[in-house]
């Protein structure tokens, strides 16, 4: 159980860590601010990060850092590109739009265009992941929450059991004082009575003072009753609360 638990602060940890990324997201704009279609986005995080947007929107997850993004688009007819330095100073998301200009440089900018496919395969994976990281956090919430479960029945079971025992303490303290006949008849008295003045036990049962006294110590250290001190005598009463 306790390497479920280990793995579960490692798993949160780890979600922790994940959920400080900054995301920066836009939309990627020609001169004239109509939306671009099928750019080449690029960032030199660690590791690179590339993406085709094909909407004409991308977003990118980053820790804080200060990163270049470089975006191109090309077509039969114009070429596009941008090139812009940000820095990620926080967590959160962030809105970070690209507009693309006419360079006579594009041939000169080169983009890792071989990971684009794969970059392609991982956008579409991002729900599978998702879902992925929610079945994560499930398992754990599931496990932790089983451990506790587990943790309480078994402190409720071992209170219980000490519980028993003190029961089964008393019964046998209540047996023994049975064989002792003085014992058992002041007992009986205090039981009947509940709370009893010293002085009237005397008188019932007719033994000297120093006598009952160490009968009624006996019993409170047997945890049957308990004596308190009233002016110039003693108030008994009987130990119904087993502790």
């Amino acid at each position: 159980m306790r390497c479920k638990l280990i793995l579960f602060c490692a798993v949160l940890l780890a979600l922790i860590s994940f959920s400080q990324a900054a995301t920066i997201y836009g939309n990627v704009y020609g001169p004239d601010l109509t939306m671009l279609k099928y750019s080449i986005i690029e960032i030199n995080s660690t590791p690179n990060q590339n993406m085709v947007a094909i909407n004409g929107n991308y977003s990118f997850n980053l820790p804080q850092g200060v990163y270049e993004i470089n975006a191109i688009y090309r077509s039969k007819t114009i070429n596009l590109i941008t090139r812009e330095t940000i820095t990620v100073n926080s967590d959160g998301n962030f809105v970070h739009d690209l507009i693309l200009f006419n360079t006579e440089d594009v041939e000169n900018i080169t983009f890792d265009e071989g990971g684009l496919i794969n970059d392609t395969i991982n956008q579409s994976a991002r729900p599978y992941e998702f879902a992925m990281v929610l079945i994560v956090i499930l398992i754990s919430l599931i496990i932790l929450f089983i451990y506790l479960i587990r943790k309480r029945k078994k402190q409720e079971k071992e209170i219980k059991k000490s519980k028993n025992k003190r029961i089964i303490s008393k019964k046998k303290k209540i047996e023994e004082i049975s064989n002792d006949e003085v014992l058992n008849k002041i007992y009986d008295i205090i039981k009947r009575e509940k709370r009893v003045n010293q002085k009237e036990i005397r008188k019932e049962i007719g033994m000297s003072e120093a006598k009952i006294s160490l009968v009624i110590a006996d019993l409170e250290s047997r945890g049957l009753v308990k004596k308190i001190k009233a002016g110039r005598g003693n108030i008994v009463i009987l130990q119904t609360k087993i502790e």
